[in-house]
């Protein structure tokens, strides 16, 4: 697809490029640090338009430009109450670029929840989880928004909507983004090849499924390359619940929340015209579910192929677990990292919502609950030890959450920041939501 040369855009997710070294698997270690709470700053509070026309609840991480410009989505708000597409600007000013629902019976779809990918010409590309132009599919959508030359205005165009096959064999609800190879080195999408991505539902078994989306004559067209729930009891995998990795050989990584014992880790490797799947990890195989249960979230990979992600329960403490998976078929190893939920009120947070690596190797990422306040912490994990970088809603008193709470869209570290959305704040409780970005400090 076209679109004009507005911009270079960069750091696609929070998975860092060719990076060094991994995390050591040393004592796991708690650490509060405030010196970093004075360098939270709110980018931009939602809902600060009547009826929220600027965008409710950002679930998704966002996508930052070499030049400053924020892009990202929210799940509700817009003029239709389906959710946006909106741009911050270096300035601080917001703006939604799309709103979605915006054509008849939502065929552009409704409710972005995962992150955008960029290409070279400055089109932005992503998922909505529900609408389509059968209404009684509402399966979701595949986009891209292409700008015109000076960046003012956008056009929508559906790439592919799914539920167009009987039974939803195609798939359905789309929950997490799009991919290709090199996302996580930080490049740019090149605009014709291979999209990949994930339905959490739909396919063969109703159990979600894997995609490519491959051009031919201008459109895109569907390729199904594993229906999830296909060997007994679901060993190979249910319900897909992050964003897939792909290599340069076409090799696809990601997981499952469901399946196995409690979640999987899957490869996908292509043997000619199919792709074979391997589990190369069931979690919940340790006793008590020490391993973790429920992966999901952002994978972050390092420069020698090693995975990090995190499960949203369970590992040793209870309240979820970071872990290292090393990738060798069927004889591959994961490591827990960290156990969180240490003490009382779990000041270390609880549900984590996957990781993004800096170039160090260190890994970052938010809990969408615990902390000192409840409402959730973002976290550093370093040398085996975990840090609290931040508490959200931490000025709550008599409810005030004006720096967001419940983070659960996982985060992007960029110029030696980290950047992320909260879903909550003060003024929209239960709604709203907000932009952060948190400096970090030289050590």
């Amino acid at each position: 697809m076209g679109g004009g040369l507005v911009r270079i855009l960069s750091a696609q997710t929070g998975l860092a490029g060719t990076l060094a070294g991994s995390i050591a698997t040393a004592a796991m270690a708690f650490t509060a640090d405030a010196a970093f709470a004075a360098n939270l700053r709110t980018l931009y509070s939602f809902c600060a338009l009547r009826n929220c026309t600027d965008g409710s609840n950002p679930e998704g991480p966002v996508l930052r430009t070499r030049t400053g410009e924020i892009f990202g989505t929210t799940t509700m708000g817009g003029t239709n109450f389906a959710g946006v597409v909106f741009e911050i600007t270096p300035a601080g000013s917001q703006s939604v670029i799309y709103d979605f629902c915006s054509l008849s019976n939502c065929a552009d779809g409704s409710q972005p929840y995962s992150n955008l990918i960029a290409d070279r010409n400055g089109d932005l590309y992503g998922v909505t989880q529900t609408g389509a132009a059968q209404a009684a599919g509402s399966g979701g959508t595949v986009f891209e928004l292409m700008p015109n030359a000076g960046g003012t205005q956008w056009t929508l165009h559906v790439l592919y909507t799914f539920c167009s096959e009987a039974n939803c064999a195609d798939g359905q609800t789309p929950y997490t983004g799009l991919s290709y190879p090199g996302r996580e080195r930080g490049d740019l999408y090149d605009g014709r090849s291979p999209l990949y991505g994930t339905t959490a539902s739909g396919g063969a078994n109703n159990a979600g499924l894997i995609f490519k989306l491959t051009e031919h004559s201008g459109e895109r067209r569907e390729t199904i390359l594993h229906s999830f729930c296909a060997s007994t009891n679901c060993s190979d995998g249910d319900g897909p619940q992050s964003t897939p990795i792909v290599d340069a050989h076409g090799n696809v990584f990601g997981t499952t929340s469901g399946g196995g014992n409690g979640g999987t880790f899957y490869e996908l490797s292509p043997t000619g015209t199919k792709y074979a799947e391997t589990v190369l990890y069931s979690f919940c195989q340790q006793q008590s579910c020490a391993d973790g249960l429920g992966p999901g979230g952002a994978l972050a990979m390092d420069s020698s192929g090693a995975f990090y992600g995190t499960t949203a329960d369970r590992g040793a403490r209870g309240s979820g677990a970071l872990y290292k998976l090393v990738p060798n078929g069927v004889a591959s190893t994961e490591t827990v990292l960290y156990s969180f939920c240490t003490g009382l009120g779990c000041p270390d947070g609880w549900m984590p919502s996957g990781v993004a690596m800096d170039a160090s190797g260190n890994l970052f990422g938010t809990t969408s609950n615990g902390g000192q306040t409840g409402f959730g912490v973002l976290f550093e994990l370093a040398g085996g030890s975990e840090s609290v970088l931040y508490t959200f809603c931490e000025k709550n008193i008599g409810g005030d959450c004006s720096d967001g709470g419940e983070p659960r869209s996982g985060v992007i570290v960029d110029e030696g920041a980290v950047f992320g959305t909260t879903t909550v704040d003060a003024n929209n409780y239960g709604a709203g939501g907000t932009v952060f970005k948190l400096r970090i400090p030289a050590r």
